[in-house]
């Protein structure tokens, strides 16, 4: 089928061109000292909460197409969590990510002793907007700090993907982790493109 494999590529490029895009603009910006400076906790913390969701998702899904561009995520963000450590620092974790790290691990536990990957690829894909919280006040308070058009390139990216999943759909159950990840990451864009005027 030629259309998924054209949404597979144009996703593929999309999402890690975000990841190399978002990279630049933090270097750029560790170097000028223009902005916050990213957390080494909430990277690893966002690669674990990737992997757990790309996990879970591939145990839902039998097709490699749909599951790879997840599992290509994790590793560009555990990359780009290993690429910002010398210029990142720690900070204490807050409530929010706190609540990612647990509700990861309840989902391993969860697919490991019962098996179900359903219920536990549900519960790690409530880690996603939760996640997003400190990043959605972020880009309300200091929409500056959010300008990156990283944001449109994973949101371009995700729609890619559920397109793809739509095209090759098994189950209902591969839809929600590309939807929610879609909007999370859209969302930031438009926040800032709202509060910049």
């Amino acid at each position: 089928m030629p259309a998924a494999y054209l949404l597979l590529a144009a996703a593929s490029i999309s999402g890690i061109l975000g990841y190399l895009v978002y990279y630049r603009a933090l270097r750029r910006d560790a170097d000028d000292s223009r902005s916050v400076e990213p957390n080494r906790w909430t990277w690893l913390i966002w690669g674990i909460a990737m992997a757990v969701e790309s996990w879970t998702y591939d145990a839902l899904s039998s097709d490699p197409m749909k599951t790879w561009l997840f599992y290509a995520s994790t590793v560009c963000c555990i990359l780009l969590s290993i690429a910002v450590w010398r210029f990142s620092k720690w900070e204490r974790p807050t409530v929010t990510e706190c609540v990612c790290v647990a509700l990861s691990l309840i989902a391993i536990v969860a697919y490991l002793a019962g098996g179900d990957a359903w219920w536990s690829h549900l519960v790690a894909l409530s880690a996603i907007p939760i996640g997003f919280l400190p990043t959605w006040k972020s880009a309300w308070k200091t929409p500056e700090h959010e300008r990156s058009s990283a944001w449109v390139l994973w949101g371009f990216a995700y729609a890619c993907i559920i397109g793809l999943v739509l095209l090759r759909l098994e189950s209902y159950q591969e839809l929600p982790y590309a939807i929610v990840d879609g909007i999370c990451h859209l969302s930031i864009f438009f926040i800032v493109k709202a509060r910049s005027g």
